[in-house]
């Protein structure tokens, strides 16, 4: 049986503040996406993200959307591809007692693009989050949206 602190940590996880989802914020030339080709896709955070630990989910929204040139990059790579692409992602991933990614899987997908999840979970490896408070592990399920525009 869960104790009742861990069962109130998914109510406020599940039930807590929505976030704005992620803008589709302009190409970044310094990444060398305009090389790509002329098809662009639209990636968006849901704001339903799933958090099971001790870091504020504003924090966590704060990280992957500095970061969201990252994501982007690994579905325009496969986009420019196949320009039908598009479907959505949960990355399922760990934040350690430092705040490192200890692991970034996928939890479920409807793209079916192993590429881009592959890429997606790489790239999460590299994010820095926050310490989690108390020092705990933090861990999230995080929805993207991926579209294309053509």
């Amino acid at each position: 049986m869960r104790s009742p602190l861990f069962l109130s940590l998914v109510f406020i996880a599940a039930c807590g503040s929505r976030s704005k989802p992620l803008e589709p914020a302009p190409l970044d030339e310094d990444l060398g996406l305009q090389g790509l080709g002329e098809t662009e896709g639209v990636v968006t955070a849901d704001p339903e993200a799933i958090i099971l630990g001790a870091l504020d989910k504003s924090l966590i929204d704060e990280v992957v959307q500095s970061n969201d040139s990252k994501v982007r990059f690994c579905y325009q790579s496969e986009l420019q591809k196949d320009p039908s692409l598009g479907g959505a992602i949960k990355v399922k991933f760990v934040i350690a007692p430092d705040g490192t990614v200890n692991s970034a899987t996928t939890e479920s997908s409807t793209m079916g693009s192993p590429s881009v999840e592959d890429c997606i979970n790489e790239q999460f490896m590299d994010f820095q989050f926050p310490e989690p408070k108390g020092g705990g592990i933090v861990i999230v399920n995080y929805p993207f949206v991926f579209q294309s525009t053509e």
